[in-house]
């Protein structure tokens, strides 16, 4: 089963309203309510299910564990790699020259762009390939931003049961989207 199938049935299994008003919602959004909602459900059985005060304790350390887990890039559980659907590293080539010299943050390059313009092609497309989504995010960073170069890892946890993660990896420079024009991607 996978994180997506797994959270599904259990917001499903809690027969809320919630969950049936999720399925008006656009897939990304679904899919991302969907998880949160999954997650608050296990929390919520905790406190609503366990008598044991100390099991109680024990149970909800581990899901605080588990959420440190997650945004370490490592979730274990189907609700949390559900959560963290996409794990993005970015390293950008640019001219730090006159950043360096004036010590001035607009000289800089706007690192908050850079993540409002990644976010934004997530919100006007779906993307069933992480090498379709790399190559889309390479193209937008080039065209909005004075790049020289790029690489872009992108991996998803628990999308492989028998690895941890699974993604690619690619590396760009200015001059190959000049060469390649604006076909394809």
């Amino acid at each position: 089963m996978t994180p997506e199938q797994y959270v599904q049935q259990k917001a499903a299994a809690s027969g809320s309203s919630f969950y049936y008003a999720f399925l008006f919602l656009p897939k990304p959004r679904r899919a991302a309510i969907t998880a949160f909602y999954a997650f608050c459900r296990e929390v919520d059985d905790v406190v609503d299910e366990v008598t044991d005060p100390g099991v109680a304790q024990t149970k909800l350390a581990w899901w605080q564990a588990e959420v440190a887990r997650a945004y370490a890039g490592e979730p274990t559980h189907p609700v949390t790699q559900a959560l963290m659907p996409l794990i993005l590293d970015l390293d950008l080539g640019v001219d730090t020259r006159e950043a360096a010299a004036s010590d001035h943050i607009r000289d800089a390059l706007d690192y908050k762009a850079v993540c409002d313009a990644i976010e934004r092609l997530v919100r006007e497309r779906q993307f069933q390939l992480l090498e379709t989504f790399a190559e889309s995010a390479a193209r937008r960073l080039f065209e909005e931003f004075p790049l020289l170069s790029l690489r872009l890892s992108v991996s998803k946890p628990g999308a492989v049961t028998a690895a941890r993660t699974v993604g690619v990896e690619i590396e760009r420079r200015r001059e190959d989207y000049a060469v390649c024009g604006r076909g394809g991607v």
